[in-house]
């Protein structure tokens, strides 16, 4: 993508695969979603919300350790540990405690690069 519009420098440019949805698109989805979440609670799962950003011992932990070149990686300022933004969502949704077996559902971001 080029970081010009009409000859001049344009501030307000997104990175290649990030879009923002503006009305009506972003009603569209949010309507979508709040059906979604509505019919899971019709069938009696609970929505879960886990967190976006996680320290990597936790998050690539067991199996998820495929998942590491597919993490954007940070460092935690505080402690100097570093952090990663999930790749995907089944770790995190195999270690929430259940409730009652089988009845919840997932609510979340997975954030992934194309390749």
């Amino acid at each position: 993508m080029s970081d010009k519009l009409a000859g001049k420098h344009n501030p307000w440019l997104l990175p290649e695969a990030v879009e923002e949805l503006l009305p009506p698109a972003a009603a569209a989805l949010e309507q979508l979603r709040r059906r979604t979440i509505d019919t899971c609670e019709c069938w009696g799962y609970a929505l879960i919300m886990p967190p976006t950003v996680e320290y990597l011992e936790s998050l690539l932990s067991g199996v998820a350790h495929d998942l590491d070149l597919h993490t954007f990686k940070l460092t935690d300022q505080l402690s100097g540990r570093m952090m990663g933004v999930r790749a995907a969502c089944g770790v995190i949704s195999a270690r929430t405690p259940i409730i009652r077996p089988l009845s919840w559902s997932v609510s979340l971001k997975v954030w992934r690069s194309k390749s």
